[in-house]
């Protein structure tokens, strides 16, 4: 398995980077990650100085891809450290808590057994990838706090292990990176952070060619869910509800007026987090309701 390390790391995707490797399709890899303070929070709590956006890993050249094809990057492990870190601010612009938080305070939690110890809550880990993407379209510059179109900091806790992520290349080569790994966090994440910790990927890359959605898909367990950002969480909803409606005509002969029954039906209009420069909410249609694939 060809393995990476975390220490070449970029903060904004852009297709003006230099790509640190390439990364082969259909071959499984491992790619480590940085914690979104890139260290900066030791095991004893202590705070090194801020770094800025969230760090990923990368960026890779995907080779042959091109502008109008679809990355498409099925997750197969996340491996854990020992312990996780969290903090948060006494200021209502730093998350959606501050209202509650009187004062800053960090927390390094330690993780045992499938489980992270908060105060004496034992809470059960889900590992997931809270930034995951490749260069924008157009010539911009996206820095990895932010989610958008190329995927970018969607914080959307399906994107785990056994998850399918795919990504709209606008690029040559797709300048594909990843980071800010969370050993759990709740939909909307509104703290401000999960809980942030460093560790590894497994994944496995393959390419469509031709062929793409406008917004990242997600598939798990069957089930496919359409993330998409904007300024407002009704900006965001009203994307995602039509970007599935989309997806789901393209794959089906039903009448746009039966998806959309199915839509109130069967699928499910969630926020992924609330607290990015740009917030994320997706629609997923649930599994085993239609025989569909990407």
């Amino acid at each position: 398995m060809l393995e990476f390390s975390s220490e070449r790391y970029f903060r904004e995707f852009s297709e003006g980077l230099k790509p640190i490797a390439e990364l082969p399709l259909g071959e499984k890899v491992r790619i480590h990650t940085q914690d979104c303070y890139t260290g900066q929070i030791g095991r004893d709590g202590s705070e090194g100085p801020s770094m800025g956006p969230n760090p990923a890993t990368g960026p890779f050249y995907i080779p042959g891809a091109e502008k109008g094809d679809t990355l498409a990057v099925r997750i197969l492990h996340i491996g854990l450290p020992e312990y996780g870190c969290m903090r948060v601010y006494p200021d209502s612009s730093i998350g959606a808590m501050g209202e509650v938080i009187t004062r800053r305070e960090v927390q390094v939690l330690p993780i045992q057994d499938g489980y992270a110890l908060l105060d004496g809550v034992r809470v059960p880990l889900r590992p997931m990838i809270g930034v995951i993407g490749v260069a924008p379209a157009d010539g911009l510059t996206i820095d990895n706090d932010t989610p958008g179109k190329h995927g970018g900091n969607m914080d959307d806790n399906r994107i785990g292990e056994g998850a399918t992520v795919y990504l709209p290349v606008s690029v040559p080569g797709a300048l594909f990176g990843l980071g800010d790994l969370h050993a759990q966090m709740g939909d909307g994440e509104v703290a401000i952070c999960g809980l942030e910790i460093a560790g590894s990927v497994d994944l496995e890359l393959s390419l469509i060619k031709g062929r793409q959605e406008s917004w990242p898909v997600v598939e798990r367990d069957g089930g496919f869910s359409v993330n998409c950002s904007a300024g407002t969480l009704d900006e965001a909803a009203y994307l995602s509800r039509y970007a599935l409606h989309a997806f789901i005509r393209r794959r089906t002969s039903l009448s746009p007026e039966h998806i959309a029954m199915l839509q109130s039906l069967v699928c499910d209009l969630s926020v992924c987090q609330i607290v990015d420069p740009l917030v994320t909410v997706r629609m997923a249609l649930r599994p085993g309701v239609l025989d569909i694939a990407f």
